[in-house]
């Protein structure tokens, strides 16, 4: 089973510290990656700074957790990604689309260290996850959107709807069928992701 990947970055330290969005997510994400509890006392002790100073520049533990989260997936997606272009063979018709999003639901759905935290705080991460203005799904969005515009441009794809609406289904379907346990507590299926996000893709193939 594949974990998802992130760097590990040591926090700075010092009384006087300099925050910055790379060595404070790069932290929080190194954290989750370690299976650890993010304490936002202890992180701020880490980088150098007060809790207070870390949570006015994070806008509190759930954004910190989120932006972590998005560190990790961020990788994930790029180590996929050039993976899967790796593989890729000439005269290869799989569309790119199914072949990136289904490695990556894959690491997701298999990452030990994430499904700890999912597990021990359910709500928060559901609302992290899947939160329209935060850091995770718009962000998820545009990467779906860039994968769906590359098999166009490569003409193995028209999109049945338009393309932004395409991507944020995809990634709507990826949260209903990944995470359902911890919005309804039925059994989440990462196949049934894999699946249904295919089909919608896949209708819109050019022979």
């Amino acid at each position: 089973m594949s974990e998802l990947s992130g760097p590990r970055t040591p926090g700075t330290r010092g009384p006087r510290a300099k925050l910055d969005n790379t060595a404070v997510f790069s932290s929080a994400a190194r954290w989750i990656a370690e299976g650890r509890r993010l304490d936002m006392r202890a992180l701020a002790a880490e980088l150098g700074v007060t809790r207070m100073t870390l949570h006015r520049y994070t806008g509190g533990r759930e954004r910190l957790i989120g932006g972590g989260l998005w560190v990790l997936a961020a990788a994930t997606w790029r180590r996929r990604t050039d993976e899967e272009d790796a593989r890729r063979s000439p005269g290869d018709r799989e569309l790119r689309s199914v072949r990136v999003i289904r490695a990556y639901n894959t690491d997701l759905f298999t990452s030990p260290r994430v499904r700890q935290l999912f597990d021990a705080e359910p709500e928060l991460s559901l609302r992290v996850l899947t939160d329209p203005q935060g850091p995770i799904q718009p962000r998820s969005v545009a990467v779906a959107v860039e994968l769906i515009e590359s098999d166009e441009i490569a003409g193995r794809l028209r999109p049945v709807i338009d393309r932004e609406q395409l991507a944020h289904a995809l990634v709507k379907l990826a949260e209903a069928f990944l995470f359902s346990d911890l919005a309804s507590g039925r059994p989440a299926s990462l196949d049934a992701a894999n699946e249904v996000q295919a089909a919608l893709l896949e209708a819109g193939r050019r022979p």
